[in-house]
């Protein structure tokens, strides 16, 4: 039986944080695109269809929801909120897209505990929150 690679897309305004997510998947086997905006995201999600969507907590807050609502109606898609520490700001959007997101991982974060909440969160658990390495 043939297992088809799961296509994992990586949102961000960051283009060196985007690149090493994309690297650290792309070696552990995961089809990655990766996307800047919400209007790219959108257009590429439609093409690639995506299992997994994960979403930078430094795109703009108004970005973050409406990517975030509109992922929330595609059939099949996770999503994981990829926030930036504990920062009051960071803690208050948590609070916002609670029950949104499948997963969140907050930074700094390690490769195994990147990978595992990836894994679980394809797997289907949700609200897995991921805190540091």
């Amino acid at each position: 039986m043939i297992t088809q690679t799961p296509t994992i897309m990586v949102v961000g305004n960051d283009p060196v944080l985007c690149t090493v997510l994309q690297r650290i998947l792309e070696t552990s086997n995961y089809r990655v695109i990766t996307a800047s905006d919400c209007a790219s995201t959108l257009e590429l999600i439609k093409k690639n269809r995506p299992a997994l969507v994960i979403v930078d907590a430094f795109l703009s807050r108004c970005q973050q929801r409406e990517l975030i609502a509109c992922l929330n109606e595609i059939e099949g898609c996770r999503v994981i909120f990829f926030t930036n520490g504990s920062s009051l700001a960071s803690m208050k959007n948590l609070k916002g897209l609670s029950g949104q997101t499948d997963a969140f991982i907050s930074r700094p974060t390690s490769i195994k505990k990147l990978l595992s909440i990836t894994e679980n969160t394809l797997a289907g658990n949700k609200n897995r929150v991921g805190v540091g390495a």
